[in-house]
This record gives C-alpha cells, sequence and structure tokens, in this order.
C-alpha cells in the first residue's frame, strides 16, 4: 500500500483513474464536487454471471435512548419506511429501495439501474459488532502485505488479520 497516493475515491475525482468501485451513495458527492465529470454507472462486474456476488451497504434508521422525543422519532421512521410512503421518498433521495416489489420502478432510472439489479444478490460480508476494529485490521494487513519477505510472512500477516476480524464477531 502506498500512503503517498490518494484514496481510489479521491484519484477517481481528479480524473486520475478511469473507473472506481462505488455505491448509490457516492453520486452526489461526485457530482457536486466534479460536475464536469463524465460519468457513467455500471453494475459490478462478474467472474461468474451463473452465481453473481454484490456486497450490500446498508443504511440503517435508529432513535437513540437518550432521545427527549423517543415516541414520535420512532412514529416518523414507521412513516418514512411504511409501503405507501418509501416509494415517494426514494424518488426524492434518489436511493435504492430495500422493498423487492419496488426494484422495477428503479431499472429505468440511470443512477439506480446497477443498484437495482444487484440487489438481489448482493451479500453482507460482515457480521461483527465492530466495524471500526475490522476496518483498521483491514488496513493493518494492506499496509504490511507489501513487506512480506516469503509465502510464510505474508500468511501469518493473513491470519492475524483473520484472529482480529474474529475478535470482533464473539
Amino acid at each position: 500500500m502506498n500512503t503517498e497516493i490518494p484514496n481510489s475515491f479521491e484519484t477517481f475525482l481528479s480524473g486520475k483513474v478511469a473507473f472506481m468501485f462505488g455505491y448509490n451513495y457516492h453520486l452526489p458527492s461526485i457530482r457536486s464536487r466534479a460536475p464536469k465529470l463524465n460519468l457513467g454507472i455500471a453494475p459490478l462486474p462478474q467472474i461468474s454471471q451463473d452465481n453473481p456476488s454484490n456486497y450490500a451497504n446498508y443504511w440503517i434508521e435508529s432513535v437513540s435512548k437518550k432521545s427527549a422525543h423517543q415516541n414520535e422519532a420512532w412514529d416518523f421512521v414507521l412513516f418514512a419506511t411504511a409501503k405507501e410512503n418509501v416509494a415517494s421518498y426514494l424518488n426524492v433521495t434518489k436511493r435504492p429501495t430495500a422493498l423487492k416489489e419496488l426494484l422495477n420502478t428503479q431499472t429505468d432510472d440511470e443512477d439506480l439501474y446497477s443498484t437495482s439489479v444487484q440487489t438481489l444478490t448482493a451479500k453482507n460480508w460482515y457480521q461483527g459488532k465492530n466495524q471500526a476494529a475490522t476496518e483498521e485490521a483491514v488496513k493493518e494487513m494492506i499496509e504490511q502485505l507489501p513487506a512480506a519477505v516469503d509465502d510464510r510472512n505474508f500468511a501469518n500477516i493473513i491470519k492475524n488479520a483473520i484472529t482480529k476480524i474474529n475478535q470482533t464477531t464473539k
């Protein structure tokens, strides 16, 4: 890993790379920060069309226990996620649907097409309790791998990351 190279999002915005793997929520930032960027959106390339694999990114609504207005906040969450209300919310926010019956309504939208066709094959790989610790373990592994001098060292770096990640799932 070269820490002197900007992250993929910044590099894409600056036009130094031709593509990036991202999520639908990146679009507003891309369009506001690089309005002249000639942008196309496509589904994630697949190794096997018969067994596609995609990774989900979930946005979950919640209400803090410390909220002075918990009941009202939950009422709003229930209102906003009700089938009869969610379609108008999705149209305004340009967010992908979580409701299977609304998937067909998003396939004609260029910004949502990729997400809508990949929804049914999307998986969440991480099932643990500490996403930050997991991200740190993966980051450390990526930073250490280029210095691995042999296969054994390489394997130990990966095993160490797996151990750290597994500790967050207990």
